[in-house]
């Protein structure tokens, strides 16, 4: 039921205002004559009886391209992000899978370089094993061919042999590492001409409370947000779970690592999603091998490799 209470000069021009809102049908439930003369005049109108069948029937499926359904799975990639990235790849015009899914990936995920245009310094930081060490190498080796100038500092001076790793990988660079064993020791990188400062940091276990307050000061000395460097191929729930904290702490952004032995990459959109926006990709176990920009378009190439073959053979979906 709807109702509308109306003041008009007299009752017939409140019934007319009446009729104009609520159609011919309305009845008048409540008329009072007012001290200056006119009228207030409620009126009300039954609402159609709703058809209940429809209005709790499931809603239908959303259209989505059957090549996409496939990937989905393949990479497990979570039901939410799944949900907001599947309307776009069914076009009734663009057939290409490589463009429908480059496009839906860019307008749901961010995508950025490590540290923005000439920082200078980037505090690099992540799980163990996630190649944190040789991405700090790749970084200065990328900034050394700009012509920039590197200072590279290892707070991972506490583990048993956790210089030399890093002294091997920048010895070709003739760069050395300076160690410095507390976040009280470090300084604020300040920005002089192209100066660049690297920092590598310890493995931090995400869910170990100390790890996380021991980055947190790191953070706070140096007033750099971390950027998380993360394996592909971890699980999506992980994943999101990890970057979630690191974006709790300030982070960013997000280097991927380990591409070329991950099959699966559901964690790595999982991680995105989270807040984390997509920087650049390891592509190699060598330092030679460098970091590539890692852009929609090449997600999209990463995603469907191996099914763009089938893709065209089922029906003739990409042209």
């Amino acid at each position: 039921m709807r109702l509308k209470t109306v003041v008009a000069a007299d009752p017939k021009a409140a019934l007319d205002e009446i009729r104009t809102s609520l159609g011919r049908d309305a009845v008048i439930v409540a008329s009072q004559p007012l001290k200056d003369g006119r009228v207030r005049v409620t009126a009300a109108v039954d609402d159609e009886d709703p058809d209940l069948e429809r209005v709790l029937e499931a809603p239908p499926p959303t259209a989505e391209a059957g090549w996409f359904r496939a990937l989905a799975d393949h990479h497990t990639i979570p039901a939410t992000l799944h949900a907001r990235l599947g309307p776009m790849t069914a076009s009734p015009t663009e057939s290409d899978p490589v463009a429908l899914l480059g496009r839906a990936l860019n307008a749901t995920l961010h995508f950025a370089p490590p540290g923005g245009a000439d920082p200078p310094g980037v505090l690099l930081s992540g799980p163990p094993g996630a190649g944190k060490t040789l991405t700090l190498a790749k970084l200065a080796a990328r900034a050394t061919l700009a012509g920039r100038r590197v200072r590279v500092v290892s707070t991972d001076v506490e583990r048993a042999g956790g210089l030399e790793p890093l002294r091997a990988l920048l010895a070709p660079l003739d760069l050395a590492p300076l160690a410095v064993p507390d976040a009280g020791s470090l300084d604020r990188p300040s920005r002089k001409g192209t100066d660049l400062t690297l920092i590598d940091t310890p493995a931090v276990n995400p869910y170990r409370a100390a790890d996380i307050a021991h980055l947190s000061r790191l953070i706070e000395r140096t007033a750099l947000p971390p950027v998380l460097v993360l394996p592909a191929g971890y699980d999506p729930g992980d994943a999101a779970e990890i970057a979630g904290t690191y974006a709790s702490l300030g982070s960013e952004r997000l280097v991927a690592t380990k591409l070329d032995v991950a099959r699966r990459f559901g964690g790595l959109l999982a991680a995105a999603d989270a807040g984390l926006a997509l920087a650049d990709a390891g592509i190699g176990p060598t330092v030679g091998q460098g970091l590539r920009p890692l852009t929609a378009h090449g997600l999209a190439r990463l995603l469907l490799h191996g099914q763009l073959r089938g893709i065209t053979q089922a029906g003739g979906e990409r042209r």
